[in-house]
């Protein structure tokens, strides 16, 4: 009875080392843990993501259209400017004669 108890004991002490070693080596080696992916919040911020992408795009499309309707504009304005200064100009030159004739209308008299 006395070997039984101390062949068992034996036996448990052999385990026990067993599982120390294992557990040593386990705690040595890094666990990769595998990541937890909520494909719920995944699919939401895909669909977010393509709403933005279609924001951008449409944002894009209006300032593209406002500077060709800035440049028109600017354009238009620029010619008629150019038109009133020459007419201003115009104007100008004939008051100028006018001016000049009824001096020498007034000095002949």
């Amino acid at each position: 009875m006395g070997n039984d108890l101390s062949a068992e004991n034996e036996k448990l002490k052999e385990l026990v080392s067993s599982l120390r070693k294992n557990n040593d080596e386990s705690e040595r080696t890094p666990t990769a843990e595998a990541p937890v992916i909520d494909q719920t919040a995944v699919n939401k911020l895909e669909a977010e993501n393509q709403q933005l992408k279609a924001l951008v795009t449409s944002s894009e499309k209006k300032i593209d259209a406002f500077g060709r309707k800035h440049d028109e504009t600017s354009s238009n304005i620029t010619e008629k400017l150019k038109e009133n200064v020459s007419s201003d100009h115009e104007m100008v030159s004939n008051l100028a004669a006018e001016n000049k004739r009824l001096k020498v209308t007034f000095l002949q008299m």
